[in-house]
């Protein structure tokens, strides 16, 4: 699982996703 440093609001899921978080 590898958590990168990312704008606020996105965020790099388990998965190497991307997730949008700003709702």
């Amino acid at each position: 699982m590898t958590y990168r440093l990312e704008p606020v609001g996105i965020t790099t899921d388990s998965r190497g996703g991307i997730t949008n978080t700003t709702n």
